[in-house]
């Protein structure tokens, strides 16, 4: 069948069928594009050769998955797992496409209902597929290294506190009272110090490698302690830093003695 009988067969189609055979390409372009690169990554991370259970370094194959997924073996500890192990698709039920078409919709910044309805899961799981990528990615994130040029900054950004915090303490009190109309001001009207924002504190190097994690919460500057506290345990290897004239960082620099 050439290309013209194609297009004259889907003429005849209805809408139902055409938005079916859409989706099954979608989906097919995606499983082309993004599944092999996945596993590949995923199969880098036991290219040290290190078990997951004993930390030892004699892996061996010791054959497949009813799934046809290949499965390792420790020759010391005598452990088998797979290439989900120890990352944010070990014990999932969902398949790989809908894991990916997850992460294509939550790196375009759709909501957790948008994410759920193009990944085909209901709201639930949304919530906590998205949480387990955001915990694989705060792990990755703890033992990061900065090497070389890094440029430094932070991000202000408004503190939301949506949600039932009854569920887990019933004795949780918040740090201001709700807001009915809107966020006023950055002071509360009661008289503390709190303020509505939290510090974003980011680096990135020549090589792409990032840095991310949350400063301070209920204010709206860091101190030099702050500072340096979250950033020297991931710039040992920074040569040379780029930021904007915050006295902090010039602390942060002498620290680091570069």
């Amino acid at each position: 069948m050439n290309l013209d009988e194609i297009k004259q067969e889907l003429d005849q189609l209805d809408q139902n069928d055409l938005e079916s055979i859409i989706s099954f390409i979608k989906e097919k372009i995606i499983s082309n594009k993004y599944i092999d690169i996945l596993l590949d990554a995923l199969e880098s991370g036991y290219s040290t050769f290190i078990c997951p259970f004993c930390g030892g370094t004699h892996i061996i194959r010791s054959g497949h998955y009813p799934n046809g997924m290949q499965k390792y073996r420790c020759y010391e500890c005598d452990h088998a797992f797979n290439i989900y192990k120890n990352t944010f698709l070990e014990y999932s039920k969902n398949d790989l496409i809908t894991w990916i078409k997850y992460l294509i919709a939550m790196n375009e910044d759709k909501t957790l209902r948008e994410c759920a309805k193009y990944a085909g899961v209901c709201l639930k799981t949304s919530f906590y597929m998205r949480h387990k990528i955001l915990s694989a990615m705060e792990n990755t994130i703890k033992n990061i290294q900065l090497s070389g040029i890094t440029e430094i900054d932070e991000k202000e950004m408004n503190i939301s506190f949506s949600g039932n915090h009854k569920i887990q303490d019933k004795n949780s009190t918040l740090p201001r009272k709700p807001y009915i109309r809107g966020r006023k001001s950055l002071k509360h009207k009661i008289k503390t110090d709190f303020t509505d924002r939290i510090m974003i504190c980011t680096a990135v190097d020549r090589d792409n490698h990032i840095f991310i994690s949350v400063g301070k919460v209920g204010t709206t500057a860091l101190k030099e302690e702050d500072v340096i506290d979250i950033y020297k345990p991931h710039l040992k290897e920074a040569t040379c830093l780029c930021s904007d004239g915050c006295c902090a960082y010039r602390a942060l620099a002498k620290k680091l003695k570069i």
